[in-house]
């Protein structure tokens, strides 16, 4: 490498680490501003000011990338999960995961995030798919391993589907809240529907 080369060598894990932040920082302003299918892997390590190398190295195709990007963001979420206490009766652990739900949803950067990728689904759905799996996926299985643990002491039926289970609860607290935001209409107050979709989980699938 040359004192003239973007990208400036370093060793070591923080070096490492800085890369590929200004790499995730330059894709993720790059994908809001131009759509991703509109932003070439050259065009992102140019603005990163690092080589092609060092990007594919990293991020070996741009729907890996756009995984990456979606993991940083969903990261919060995921922080916010974790610290949820073990010892939260079921009904508080619900609403704390709504809540930390519909909040990381509410974030500017997280719409424009997904409405661009949703947006660019169709023509590219390796993309969504990195998506849902850098996020969605893994905020899901949070509310499964519970549901789960639940069903084990008694507490919810024996014959609960609970991946499926998992999926109607994030239907009733995102479908009045987070879809009509992504589709420029009023939500729903979100404590309300948070409260309604506790209701009805329980009430359908208490023992």
């Amino acid at each position: 490498m040359t004192a003239s080369s973007p990208e400036l060598e370093k060793t070591g894990p923080s070096s490492r680490d800085e890369v590929t932040a200004r790499l995730l920082d330059a894709a993720e302003a790059l994908f809001v501003a131009q759509g991703v299918n509109g932003v070439s892997m050259e065009a992102v390590a140019k603005a990163a000011r690092a080589s092609k190398r060092t990007l594919y190295a990293r991020f070996p195709s741009k729907a890996d990338l756009v995984g990456a990007v979606a993991a940083r963001l969903y990261e919060g979420l995921r922080t916010r999960l974790s610290e949820l206490p073990d010892d939260l009766d079921l009904t508080a652990f619900l609403e704390g995961f709504a809540s930390g739900v519909l909040d990381a949803l509410s974030e500017e950067k997280m719409k424009g995030f997904l409405r661009l990728v949703i947006s660019e689904a169709v023509v590219q759905p390796e993309f969504a798919r990195a998506v849902l799996e850098a996020g969605k996926l893994p905020a899901t299985q949070v509310l499964v391993t519970r549901l789960e643990a639940e069903k084990a002491r008694g507490v919810l039926s024996p014959d609960m589907d609970s991946a499926l289970a998992a999926r109607q609860f994030m239907g009733l607290v995102k479908e009045p809240v987070f879809w009509p935001v992504m589709l420029g209409a009023e939500p729903l107050p979100q404590a309300a529907v948070i409260d309604n979709a506790i209701t009805l989980f329980v009430k359908a699938y208490a023992r």
